[in-house]
């Protein structure tokens, strides 16, 4: 719909970042990214924003820290303020692939953090295929989801979702999940 000109919803669909800038032309960058990033203030950017930049880029260094959950992003964006992090709120929206098409576009290296359930693995696959080595995973490992695991069963329909999985990493996770259920 975007590239034909008819899209819908594109101030309510964004994108929360932080420490990130843009380019509105080439070589001229967005003053309100550069100020949003001076002051450090994590920002709810618009789709429509994010299709007026040519390029967005972290503002220092070439990496970013994807995450799913806006409570993680919230604590870390405090903890951690010299890292540039972008929240998906458990959703990749159009703002969201848009937004991780041009940082990768502008050489970015993403990291990705998410839910370790069939629904989390099933995003990071997602991104995996859509952005192959410039993503890599943290914290998306066997020991730290028996480490967190709780005890509620997972009903078989969730489970069979861990089935389009391809990643090795993701698949020997994913197999984990389905023994221990």
């Amino acid at each position: 719909l975007a590239e034909f000109q008819l899209l819908k919803d594109d101030v309510k669909n964004y994108a929360a970042i932080y420490g990130l800038t843009a380019d509105l032309t080439e070589g001229h960058e967005n003053q309100m990214w550069r100020q949003a990033c001076q002051e450090q203030v994590s920002w709810n950017v618009p789709l429509k924003e994010i299709l007026r930049q040519t390029s967005i880029r972290p503002v220092s260094g070439e990496k970013v820290l994807v995450v799913e959950n806006s409570g993680v992003y919230s604590i870390l964006v405090e903890l951690l303020p010299e890292v540039p992090i972008v929240c998906s709120s458990g959703q990749f929206t159009f703002a969201i692939w848009q937004l991780l098409r041009k940082l990768t576009a502008a050489g970015t290296q993403l990291y990705y953090s998410g839910d370790l359930d069939p629904e989390g693995l099933g995003m990071a696959q997602k991104l995996k295929t859509t952005f192959g080595h410039q993503l890599a995973f943290i914290g998306i490992n066997r020991s730290l989801f028996l480490l967190g695991k709780t005890e509620q069963p997972l009903s078989e329909v969730r489970l069979k979702k861990l089935r389009l999985l391809n990643d090795p990493r993701l698949v020997q996770l994913g197999e984990t999940i389905r023994e221990t259920k």
